[in-house]
């Protein structure tokens, strides 16, 4: 039996989507039994893939997690409005990060007396119903949104909400349908659209004004051997002596000399600055060196008024811990977000990624959607990342549901190193506060005074990972006491850690006790 939800199913796999990062609820019987149909026509695998999530901010940051490595979309289902809502501060980051992803929800039934298939047979259908406009939960932060009203045109539906995700600006979609519609019997005959008819849109040429001065300017150009060259004529046979003929008109205009390269002036002022450049950066290399090199006395780390590892300390021995390796970052260390990208030191292009947003709990849940998204990219161990690492901190470790992410991570073998930079509650309300009072009341009060803390005990973070993967997952805690302070102890412990999941392939998790707020 075909019904809509074959349909649109395969209309995603058709477009292209691999993986859907899935929270199932009552309105997803259609869906669930077609991926069952699936499963046994087709030697027990689905497409697309199925991610199960038990959280939706970790489903959709996972899909964020995964277009940011392929750069392509995936899709995420949810459970009607209460499931629309569990996406949270997700909503914001896709949106912000300006990151294509297809959102799908279900809606409650509308019919209650067996008129249609998948009417309402279950008490909570009534306690689901009337929600006046579900969209409204989220459209202020989507491209696209629709409703699904019929399996003939899904398809219509789903190659246009993919189109305008992968349109600049790039973005979220959402789309929702009823469950009677997704249980609606279709012909198997029904083709979907093709894909190739609804492809992303191409940036816009230049506006009139924009062209005319443009072709103005080639035409009145003096640059020696085009006078009087017609502007399309030269355009179209060399495109780098037109924009040459563009630079020199600009230069011109504002009333700067066009200074050639060749000027021995230029090429003196060009040795000069290039000098003082590189002190500049030798200096500031040698002060991230010193930073790196600069522990604590093991001995007082136990009193209250001694210095804690610092987040220099920790990076410098990751950085050593992770040589050799491409290491894909993840950092979402907010307080400390300069400090991982200037001790990490990165030198390949997209080695470091973020939200793109400012909503907490991204990177977790995206390291499972990076690394799932290499493998699509055939960028496995050994072809591109070795090492995918999340650096948080300032709470983002529990806004990304790690009893969930950790989960999925060894349900679908992803594993990750997380580095979490502990210091014991939100730095960054309390910095926001001194910024605009900085002598006032609470200038001088500790984080538990301020309600910014999470002690004075604070979690086990490392252990929830454990217990969230059932013993997969590798945890370790360093900066307590004088035993796991000095030096020898937090190097060996962090390349410890990156064995774990380099060799292993488990995830591995080490919360760094820093100074605390």
């Amino acid at each position: 039996m075909y019904t809509t939800s074959t349909a649109f199913l395969k209309s995603l796999a058709d477009a292209g989507i691999t993986h859907a990062f899935v929270n199932w609820g009552s309105d997803h019987p259609g869906l669930l039994e077609d991926l069952e149909r699936q499963r046994i026509e087709g030697g027990g695998r689905t497409k697309p893939m199925i991610v199960t999530c038990p959280n939706e901010m970790v489903a959709l940051s996972a899909a964020q997690g995964y277009a940011q490595v392929t750069g392509k979309p995936a899709a995420v289902i949810i459970h009607v409005d209460v499931g629309t809502q569990a996406l949270a501060g997700a909503i914001h980051n896709v949106d912000r990060g300006r990151t294509p992803v297809l959102i799908y929800a279900g809606a409650s039934p509308f019919s209650s007396t067996k008129e249609l298939k998948g009417g309402r047979n279950e008490w909570i259908m009534w306690l689901q119903e009337d929600i006046p406009d579900q969209t409204a939960i989220v459209r202020q932060y989507m491209r696209y949104t629709a409703q699904i009203s019929s399996g003939s045109t899904v398809s219509e539906y789903v190659n246009r909400a993919l189109q305008i995700a992968t349109s600049d600006p790039k973005g979220p979609v959402y789309l929702w349908a009823r469950r009677e519609v997704m249980e609606q019997e279709i012909p198997k005959t029904l083709t979907p659209t093709n894909i190739q008819l609804w492809p992303a849109l191409e940036p816009s040429g230049l506006s009139p004004r924009a062209a005319t001065h443009i072709a103005t300017a080639l035409f009145t150009t003096s640059s020696v051997g085009l006078w009087h060259v017609d502007a399309e004529l030269v355009c179209r046979a060399d495109a780098e002596l037109a924009l040459e003929q563009i630079l020199h008109c600009v230069r011109t205009s504002d009333g700067r000399e066009c200074r050639m390269l060749g000027d021995p002036s230029l090429q003196k002022d060009m040795l000069i600055r290039g000098k003082e450049l590189q002190a500049l950066h030798e200096e500031m290399v040698f002060k991230l060196d010193n930073d790196e090199a600069d522990f604590p006395d093991p001995r007082l780390i136990i009193t209250k008024a001694a210095r804690k590892l610092s987040v220099a300390n920790i990076l410098g021995f990751l950085r050593g811990a992770c040589k050799g390796l491409s290491t894909l970052i993840l950092n979402e260390s907010i307080s400390n977000y300069r400090e991982v990208w200037m001790h990490m030191r990165p030198e390949a292009p997209g080695s470091v990624l973020t939200s793109g947003g400012s909503s907490l709990g991204w990177a977790l849940g995206a390291a499972v959607g990076a690394y799932l998204g290499e493998e699509v990219m055939g960028r496995g161990v050994g072809k591109g990342h070795d090492l995918i690492i999340t650096i948080v901190g300032d709470g983002s470790y529990m806004f990304g549901v790690p009893s969930s992410a950790y989960w999925m991570a060894r349900k679908y073998n992803t594993p990750f190193l997380t580095i979490i930079l502990n210091n014991g509650g939100w730095k960054s309300p309390k910095l926001s506060m001194l910024g605009v009072h900085p002598h006032g009341h609470g200038s001088k009060a500790e984080g538990e005074r301020l309600s910014v803390g999470f002690g004075p005990q604070c979690p086990d973070y490392s252990q929830i990972a454990v217990a969230a993967s059932a013993g997969w997952a590798w945890g370790k805690r360093i900066g307590t006491d004088i035993a796991d302070s000095n030096k020898d102890t937090v190097e060996k412990i962090l390349i410890e850690a990156v064995g774990k999941v380099v060799k292993e392939r488990r995830c591995a998790v080490v919360d760094c006790v820093i100074e605390t707020i």
